[in-house]
């Protein structure tokens, strides 16, 4: 039993029936050394995994756990919160609108409801796109903590289109201004003659756990057409966040 496996099995030891274990319990159980046990449950104690109670010495769950489920059933309940708005979006503006998450450091997409034009924003669910040069993913990046977004900035940034922005304080600025603003605008910065807008769904805490971006070509989405469609936009991720729990303004 490797590592992960034995910290994952001590941590399923605890259930509605058991809410408090010790580390002979838990030795016992899982036929491991107790000295062992004890190493593994002070480490999880450490992230917040688990909680000692210091008059019975015996272990319990941590808030750590918890913050994790949350995340995680947010996400599952995100795309069937989001869908709604997500149609009445593409009825507004006729131009396909994409949902994505967060997922290590891309963009992953989890919703997608194309335009019915024959020229149109090529995506499907299950795709990945770059921070750098996406509208969603830009947004994502503007919003990260000043150290994990300098260590994404640090690393070499090579564009797919002549637009894409490179240089790293350029890229720092149109970051800060995203932030002010609210939302993220991409002009052929992916992919050429394609533009597209985005701007964020946060959750009950006021974290930002997803994006909301319109895209189109530039033959139709012009920047005055794309300042309609943020205007759309704004109005529908910020239902979603309501019905998510957010009450932020």
């Amino acid at each position: 039993m490797n590592s992960i496996r034995k910290a994952l099995a001590i941590l399923r030891q605890f259930s509605h029936e058991t809410p408090e274990r010790g580390v002979t319990e838990i030795s016992r159980a899982l036929d491991m050394d107790a000295a062992g046990v004890h190493r593994y449950l002070r480490a999880l104690e450490a992230d917040g995994f688990i909680e000692r109670n210091p008059e019975t010495r015996r272990y319990s769950l941590g808030l750590a756990l918890v913050e994790l489920a949350n995340v995680r059933l947010a996400q599952t309940r995100l795309v069937d919160v989001a869908k709604p708005h997500l149609a009445w979006l593409l009825r507004e503006t006729g131009e396909t609108v994409q949902l994505s998450i967060l997922d290590r450091d891309s963009v992953f997409y989890v919703d997608i409801l194309e335009s019915p034009q024959p020229i149109r924003v090529a995506s499907k669910i299950g795709d990945r796109a770059p921070l750098h040069f996406t509208a969603a993913g830009k947004l994502f990046l503007a919003f990260f903590a000043d150290a994990r977004q300098e260590e994404i900035l640090s690393r070499p940034l090579n564009g797919p289109t002549p637009n894409s922005v490179i240089d790293p304080d350029r890229l720092r600025a149109e970051l800060t201004e995203i932030r002010q603003r609210g939302i993220s605008i991409d002009d052929e910065g992916f992919i050429s003659y394609l533009r597209a807008v985005a701007a964020p769904v946060r959750d009950g805490s006021g974290d930002m756990i997803a994006a909301v971006a319109i895209g189109g070509p530039t033959q139709r989405v012009s920047m005055q057409v794309l300042d309609t469609f943020a205007t759309c936009l704004e109005q529908a991720t910020k239902r979603i966040s309501g019905e998510l729990g957010y009450i932020g303004h």
